[in-house]
């Protein structure tokens, strides 16, 4: 029998306090799981940033290792200051193209060859690496 009733659909809301899955990867990668594309505003990432701050700086760094920092980290804390990686000589392709690896409005790549700067470089040069990190990094790394 025919019904007259709609369905009622609820806004998607994004929890920061317990993080889902796509949102935690989102301020790790600076990608989603499930589009590439963000469901997330900026302040929500921003806010959600700021409540996970250092579980997620511990974890990555038992990850990534020392010299490595999440893309939240990146985006919120070190180009508003320090301005993003510098693009290496020769990389002309990633200049031509820089708007195709533009994230929320920074250039934060991982390109094999590397068309930016290393992140322990970057680290090193704005005496960003913490007492331990600079113990930690071996010589036969370029910092």
């Amino acid at each position: 029998m025919p019904t007259n009733r709609r369905r009622r659909t609820q806004e998607r809301r994004t929890s920061i306090r317990d993080l889902d899955p796509d949102l935690e990867r989102e301020l790790l990668t600076g990608t989603s799981y499930f589009s590439g594309e963000s469901h997330v505003d900026d302040e929500t990432l921003r806010r959600a940033w700021e409540m996970h701050r250092d579980r997620l700086l511990d974890e990555w760094r038992d990850q990534e290792g020392p010299g490595s920092r999440p893309f939240a980290w990146w985006l919120f804390e070190a180009v508003p200051k320090y301005g993003e990686r510098r693009i290496l000589p020769g990389s002309e392709c990633l200049i031509e193209h820089r708007d195709g690896w533009i994230r929320r409005n920074i250039l934060h790549t991982h390109l094999d060859p590397p068309g930016q700067e290393e992140e322990a470089v970057y680290l090193r040069r704005h005496d960003l690496l913490d007492d331990d990190e600079l113990s930690s990094l071996t010589q036969d790394q370029e910092i």
